[in-house]
């Protein structure tokens, strides 16, 4: 049954989701009061040739490259130490990780793993170092609208800082930013 489109006025309905986590697939949508509901009764695929199921070179080679680069990027967290701050308004979980970047020029994404707390809304936060000689960063999760983001620049990098939950205060960031420089 196709219910017709739920027009909202005011504050936006919570949702129950039924997701089928095996396929990926929504099964059931609707609301708490039972207003609205849409749901997947029936589902039919059609035959679909063979070489869709097949890799292609041009796949093959980026698996390959995507691959050496994440291998890259693990040899170098063991091999370097990573730029860290050494204070942070927040407990951090002590297993940062290099998410990406490119070591050769020093451009690096670290997860500081931050460990979410009741007490504050900070949720995560990737520290991103690039080279001032570097267009500014717009990779990953920079255009989040959902997102915060801190851009600083010292005498070597571009600083970025993107923050999930909430900004960081001036005084936090002028910390943060003091205890990289001492790191």
């Amino acid at each position: 049954m196709r219910h017709p489109p739920l027009r909202l006025h005011g504050p936006v309905p919570k949702l129950r989701l039924t997701v089928d986590l095996a396929a990926g697939i929504l099964l059931d949508v609707r609301t708490p009061d039972g207003r609205y509901r849409e749901r997947l009764v029936d589902l039919h695929f059609r035959a679909l040739p063979e070489e869709h199921f097949r890799w292609s070179e041009q796949a093959e080679d980026r698996k390959r490259r995507q691959a050496a680069h994440a291998e890259r990027l693990a040899l170098y967290s063991r091999t370097h130490r990573l730029p860290l701050p050494r204070w942070w308004p927040t407990p951090l979980g002590g297993r940062p990780e290099l998410c990406d970047g490119d070591p050769d020029t020093g451009f690096l994404v670290v997860d500081l793993d931050v460990e979410p707390t009741p007490a504050d809304r900070l949720r995560s936060a990737l520290l991103v170092r690039r080279p001032l000689t570097d267009p500014p960063y717009e990779g990953g999760r920079m255009r989040d609208p959902g997102l915060f983001v801190h851009h600083w620049r010292d005498e070597w990098w571009q600083w970025y800082l993107v923050l999930e939950g909430r900004p960081l205060t001036p005084k936090e960031l002028g910390r943060t930013a003091d205890s990289l420089r001492e790191g």
